[in-house]
């Protein structure tokens, strides 16, 4: 009976542990890739080749640089070869064997950089390497989210084919993991903008990336107002109820950067590129309650957004400020919130970027004017868009404004009314006035750009006067915001 109770035992520690012993021979079926010298002293575990694959690189080649944004995609055959060496080889230290190595056969080394020089744990990197861009299809013999980490990439032209060498390797207290992926590539492609929010919101300098999640479509309730106690329980004065992409990111920064001056420096860096600012706040007096209490009723027991997305960290510090901002672009609204809080340690930011599809847009067409106005007197004019905030026409407006003047041009013994509208933030008069002053930028740019005759056309706002659907909700509001034109 102890015999087996031991027997038991031993078999949990081996399934649940990462505990792997390193090989003393390759293993049957592997071999080299023919240009790329194996790091001495290590052994093949694992071996695939795959042919006419698809294979994202997160570098930009034409700077040199990590990025997540614009990966490179190629397609073309893959071998992939895991092999195993001892734990005294650090990742820093078979960098500086493989590389010369590889430029020896004609490598150009394209990016190097090891632990603290990638700027996010290993548990980041994997999870966007191998899982976001789906690098983790090929298989391993062994997980590979060490403790340290090292990753390389190098490009060759042999032969007139062009080879892509990528290097992952993982630090563990008993051995070190070498992935290696050689892909011969057929095409090349630099990606554009796959994941536009990191893109539009600033990393603080310095800052490093201990996690990160992204989740293609999921309900989430942003707390956008102070906290305060209603029947026993907390509630905030605002939320914002949005469905979409959310792409979470946790950060450690040095703690000589406290979450007062963390704070300051995102809130100057979300103005500075546009967005607005929909509700900010920093301690218990502006936010309505402890660190404790918010991080419990928007991460834990109340809206559970720490495991809904997980996490690395808990949310639970000291001094602590939040901020909720939004940008729109053409097709989407982008939602942001940040929690920054003091460790003992280090200041954590937890940042949650919700993507939502804009509603009811569609280009307007000159066709679509004829009908509409003939069917109903009036038009929303979808496609033209204006800074945050602001009377200034994007330059994606230009289109829809073509096609504007298109109809009114075909149209010159006809008068139309352009009028601004508003959703309900703000005071009455700035959003009458910002509303007008939009109706009238819209009306300048067809006569002064497109050739509209001016005797067509007279610009009025009416703030949020005439809404079309309710400011209660966050897309109501979306839809509220518009230029329509009207027949006089």
């Amino acid at each position: 009976m102890k015999k087996q109770t031991v027997f038991m035992i031993l078999m949990a520690l081996f399934m649940t542990s990462n505990i792997w012993a390193q090989r003393s021979s390759d293993i049957d079926g592997s071999k080299d890739y023919p240009l790329v010298k194996r790091f001495n002293g290590s052994f093949i575990e694992y071996y695939k080749e795959a042919k006419m694959i698809e294979y994202m690189i997160p570098i930009d080649f034409t700077t040199g640089k990590f990025t997540f944004q614009n990966p490179a995609k190629l397609q073309g055959n893959l071998t992939r070869i895991q092999y195993s060496t001892k734990s005294e080889n650090t990742p820093i230290y078979i960098l500086s064997q493989i590389t010369p190595a590889l430029q020896k056969e004609g490598f150009v080394i394209v990016y190097k950089a090891d632990n603290e020089e990638m700027g996010m744990s290993p548990k980041a990197f994997n999870q966007f390497f191998y899982k976001t861009l789906k690098n983790g299809q090929f298989g391993f013999s062994y997980e590979t989210t060490g403790s340290r980490q090292g990753f390389l990439v190098a490009k060759a032209n042999n032969g007139g084919k062009d080879i892509y060498v990528v290097i992952y390797i993982s630090w563990f207290d008993n051995a070190a993991l070498i992935t290696e992926d050689v892909i011969e590539a057929s095409s090349f492609k630099q990606e554009k903008n796959i994941m536009e929010p990191k893109d539009l919101v600033s990393v603080f300098k310095g800052a490093k990336i201990t996690y990160y999640n992204h989740t293609k479509w999921d309900t989430y309730i942003m707390p956008a107002g102070k906290m305060a106690m209603e029947n026993g329980a907390n509630v905030w004065g605002n939320k914002l109820d949005l469905k979409g992409e959310v792409t979470r990111f946790q950060f450690h920064i040095d703690k000589e950067n406290n979450a007062a001056y963390v704070y300051q420096n995102y809130l100057d860096a979300l103005k500075n590129a546009n967005w607005e600012i929909v509700f900010n706040g920093s301690q218990e007096e502006e936010l309505g309650n402890t660190s404790y209490e918010w991080q419990y009723s928007m991460f834990q027991e109340g809206l559970k957004l720490g495991d809904k997305f997980g996490s690395d960290d808990n949310f639970r510090g000291g001094n602590y400020a939040y901020i909720v901002a939004k940008y729109e672009d053409n097709d989407f609204v982008y939602y942001v919130d940040l929690y920054i809080l003091e460790k003992d340690d280090y200041t954590f930011v937890n940042e949650d970027i919700v993507k939502v599809k804009n509603p009811d847009l569609g280009m307007v067409t000159a066709k679509k004017l004829s009908e509409g106005i003939k069917k109903n007197g009036h038009m929303v004019l979808d496609g033209i868009f204006f800074e945050t905030g602001k009377d200034v026409l994007n330059d994606k407006s230009q289109k829809a404004l073509k096609n504007i003047a298109a109809y009114l041009n075909a149209n010159k013994d006809k008068k139309f009314f352009i009028v601004g509208h508003s959703d309900n933030v703000g005071g009455f008069k700035d959003n009458m006035t910002l509303s007008e002053n939009r109706a009238k930028v819209v009306m300048n740019e067809l006569i002064s750009k497109y050739g509209v005759d001016a005797a067509q056309l007279e610009a009025y706002g009416v703030a949020n006067l005439a809404p079309r659907s309710s400011n209660e909700q966050e897309s109501g509001k979306s839809k509220n915001r518009r230029v329509e034109i009207v027949l006089q």
